[in-house]
């Protein structure tokens, strides 16, 4: 439930800071907020060296790349008439004409129809039918419409019979895989070149995964051997009233008091709200204090480049937008250079690890020198 709550007040809080917030530019991302000497206010844990666990690199590269060129040859191939027996795959054109007790009904009849096989575009019983036919083949039979059909309810509980002629029959040519066709439609030099490009695609999916599941780990260690040795007032009476203010203006477009408001949204009495509003600001300005910390001890520096590509990221992945020009036209570049700092800094800090790779699909359990709960036990 806590969870819960915590993510709802979180987004509140984002919605408010990027609400509130003006259209005033800074240079120096690091001076954009909390602007003084931080050791007076945390005392930063240890950031270098955290232990952390993940699954190790272990991917059939062969397997793989395999895959992926039969997906690149299946995409380029091209349909060309076969004498031969139809296949599943294959498309056949036929006519064919549908009767119940003998008459024709509406719909029933097709006239050169394309129809793959094996896409259940009529139905499996229908197209198995046709399966092992060649041009020119004839075939009938019946096939019994269910009772519970939904489609076609005025056939329900019917048997219908079938005259099927096969007109043509084609299948899908590869095209030969060559390093005339990679170069000409893949863009790569050559096989090797293209097959390569294959596996560094797998490696950096396989280190973007390491960081998702590394930075949780390091973050919530980072977080509880830091301590607070004071709270900013400014920051602190800030993400309070933006987190109250953001919960009353829901509160009031839904025509609620804001202790009606947080007992149906938060199951809390209205004090039990405040409290927890409270911690729920210093929990935030904690956070930011040690991501600011560690981005002034590592002297990260944004150039337009990287705060384009980072910017880029946080206006899809987070606000589903198209470009760094939209998230700018929605919100300030002070907030949007706080969300790349936050973003630098768990990195950096991801960079430091030490880190334990397990095999796959093993379940870690942290022994009591590297667990944050235990510290202190024994």
């Amino acid at each position: 439930m806590k969870k819960i709550i915590s993510l709802m007040l979180a987004l509140v809080f984002v919605c408010v800071a990027f609400a509130s917030c003006g259209q005033k530019k800074h240079d120096d991302f690091l001076t954009v907020n909390y602007d003084y000497d931080l050791s007076e206010y945390i005392e930063l844990g240890n950031y270098k060296g955290i232990h952390v666990v993940t699954n190790s690199y272990s991917v059939d590269e062969e397997f793989y790349v395999k895959i992926q060129v039969e997906s690149s040859l299946s995409y380029y191939a091209r349909t060309v008439e076969v004498d031969r027996a139809a296949q599943t795959g294959d498309t056949v054109y036929i006519n064919s004409k549908a009767t119940i007790d003998g008459a024709s009904f509406e719909g029933g009849t097709t006239s050169n129809y394309p129809l793959v096989l094996g896409s259940d575009t009529i139905g499996k019983e229908f197209e198995n039918n046709l399966v092992g036919l060649s041009a020119g083949g004839h075939v009938e039979f019946d096939i019994s419409v269910p009772d519970e059909e939904t489609e076609l309810a005025e056939l329900r509980g019917k048997t219908v019979h079938y005259v099927v002629d096969i007109l043509k029959v084609c299948g899908r040519e590869l095209p030969e895989y060559t390093d005339a066709f990679v170069k000409a439609y893949l863009g790569y030099p050559s096989i090797e070149a293209y097959e390569q490009s294959i596996i560094d695609a797998l490696k950096e999916n396989y280190q973007q995964n390491v960081y998702k599941s590394i930075i949780p780990q390091a973050w919530e260690q980072l977080v509880s051997t830091t301590t607070v040795i004071k709270y900013p007032e400014k920051e602190l009476k800030e993400k309070y009233e933006n987190l109250v203010a953001g919960v009353q203006d829901y509160a009031n477009v839904k025509g609620l008091t804001l202790a009606q408001c947080v007992r149906a949204v938060f199951d809390m009495t209205e004090d039990e709200f405040y409290a927890y509003a409270q911690t729920e600001a210093e929990n935030d300005v904690m956070e930011e204090m040690i991501c600011y910390a560690v981005a002034r001890a590592e002297n990260l520096t944004l150039t337009n480049e990287e705060f384009e590509k980072r910017a880029l990221d946080i206006a899809k992945n987070v606000y589903g937008l198209e470009s760094v020009e939209q998230l700018e036209e929605k919100y300030d570049i002070e907030t949007i250079k706080k969300g790349v700092l936050i973003d630098m800094a768990k990195q950096k800090i991801a960079d430091y690890c030490e880190i334990e790779y397990t095999a796959p699909g093993s379940v870690i359990v942290p022994d009591a020198e590297h667990d944050p709960d235990h510290e202190g036990e024994n």
